[in-house]
């Protein structure tokens, strides 16, 4: 983004330059003027769809929560884990430099698109070729993605990306978390041994708990809960759609009482 407004003040001072070696407005300096005022669009044009995509990620995350129990207001839209959201491209070359700038997330099914993709493709088509190796190539992938839809994802999917690997499935009551405390000894396990949480039939109710180290490999959510680590597979939770379950301790058994969906 900077080096658009680096590359426009370059062409401003030529065009200072030719207007005071000449005395008047050559073709030299009418083109340096005309450069300059596209690098300065550019660099305004790429700071204002930053700031937008800025405020989505900020957004994103202060949202986590709401968005995993139901559903959070963007905009004026309601998103669910289920909303689509789609980012545009558009290829911008100067010379040996050429960007690759992305929209802002549009909604899928509530935004306009076709406005955005068909205004993304036309800066392409006018500002993407004239870079050197990479301009042609970066404006045909845009023209390709932007003919496509955008690049489309799930909140589903940059929620978990917001959140890392932590998650919240399964939180402990204090009873449960000194049963597991109290095992754990028992059994001499290592420091740091987390409690992994394993949906046998997560629609009757039924779990097993496991004992585990806990790997930050991307295979499993993860959540501190009455100072343990507790783990359950991604992969469960997909299947099975899980929301926040209470694990409890009474009666000499874990018990488990879904409280969101």
């Amino acid at each position: 983004m900077w080096v658009a407004a680096f590359v426009g003040a370059l062409f401003a001072i030529g065009a200072v330059y030719n207007i005071y070696v000449n005395g008047l407005i050559s073709g030299d300096a009418a083109a340096d003027v005309f450069l300059s005022s596209a690098c300065f669009w550019l660099f305004t044009f790429m700071k204002r769809e930053a700031q937008w995509i800025g405020e989505f990620h900020r957004w994103l995350k202060a949202n986590t929560s709401a968005l995993e129990s139901g559903g959070a207001a963007y905009r004026g839209l309601q998103l669910d884990l289920d909303s689509e959201v789609t980012q545009f491209q558009a290829a911008f070359s100067l010379l040996i430099v050429t960007f690759s700038v992305q929209s802002r997330p549009y909604v899928v099914g509530q935004d306009v698109l076709w406005l955005p993709g068909m205004t993304y493709a036309v800066y392409s088509m006018l500002f993407g070729w004239w870079g050197l190796p990479w301009g042609p190539i970066r404006t045909i992938a845009a023209l390709i993605i932007n003919g496509s839809g955008g690049n489309r994802r799930l909140l589903r999917e940059l929620v978990a990306e917001a959140k890392g690997n932590v998650r919240s499935i399964f939180r402990l009551t204090p009873s449960a978390g000194q049963e597991i405390r109290r095992v754990i000894a028992e059994r001499g396990f290592a420091t740091g041994t987390a409690v992994r949480v394993v949906p046998l039939d997560p629609i009757g109710g039924e779990y097993t708990i496991e004992y585990d180290l806990p790997i930050n490999d991307g295979r499993d959510w993860q959540v501190e809960s009455e100072k343990l680590i507790v783990l359950v597979d991604k992969s469960a939770v997909e299947s099975w759609n899980l929301g926040e379950i209470v694990v409890d301790f009474k009666d000499g058994q874990f018990c488990f009482e879904r409280t969101s969906r």
